[in-house]
This record gives structure tokens, sequence and C-alpha cells, in this order.
């Protein structure tokens, strides 16, 4: 009949029939054993087009991001954030301390360089939580 003794036992035995000696079979379940399970498989087709199709309309409505977008909208907040930290020593160092910004820049700068790599093992460790 074209299909391996191997994989006809195969399928008896996916489909959850005990295969035993003398044992009688319908026409209906030689043939699903002799051609597999296709209503199986053509539901399990089914339900990954929906499911893909489901995905499509989530990230078309917003609710859901490809992973470009997501990147896109992550560096658009997250460089400007980092150019204002590498700006504030310059901007805020007299307002901190008018008598002595060159001392209050010195410290805001130790800070900045202290906690950018904080921020950048936070990013590392967000983005290889999420994937």
């Amino acid at each position: 009949m074209g299909v391996d003794v191997g994989t006809l036992k195969k399928r008896v035995i996916q489909s959850g029939v005990q295969i035993k000696p003398g044992k009688k079979y319908t026409a209906r379940e030689v043939l699903r054993f002799w051609t597999g399970d296709k209503e199986a498989a053509q539901a399990r087709e089914a339900n990954a087009r929906a499911e893909l199709l489901e995905n499509k309309l989530r990230i078309e409505s917003g609710q859901i991001f490809t992973g470009d977008q997501f990147d896109t909208m992550f560096n658009e907040l997250v460089i400007p954030l980092r150019a204002r930290y590498l700006a504030m020593p310059a901007e805020c160092a007299v307002l901190c301390n008018p008598t002595d910004p060159q001392f209050a820049r010195a410290a805001l700068d130790s800070w900045v360089r202290d906690n950018l790599p904080k921020l950048r093992e936070a990013v590392q460790k967000s983005n290889s939580s999420n994937g």
C-alpha cells in the first residue's frame, strides 16, 4: 500500500489504539492509520494560522510590537536619557555649588561615571529576560 509497516505501527500507537494479535480494526481506523490523521493535522494548521492572524492584528493595533519596533522605541527613549545624564555635570554644576562649580562638576561627573554602567547593566538584564 506504499506505507512502511513501522510507520503504520507508529500511527496506530499515536491514535491511542493498542496493537493486539487478532484484533480487528474498522475500515475508518485502517484508513486513518494508512493516511495519517489528516483532520488533526488540519486542525493544527488552522490553529497556527489563527494565532498568526491574531498576532498580526495585535501588532497592527499596537497591543504588541515587533522586535524592530521595540528597538526603535527603546532607542528613542534611552538615547536622549543617556545624553541628559552626560550633560548634567556641565549644566548643573553652577546650580549645585555656585561658589565652586568645578568641584560640583567633578562630583557630578563621578556620579554619572558610576551610575551609567549600572543603568547599562539593568538594560542588558531587562533585554536578556525579554527574549
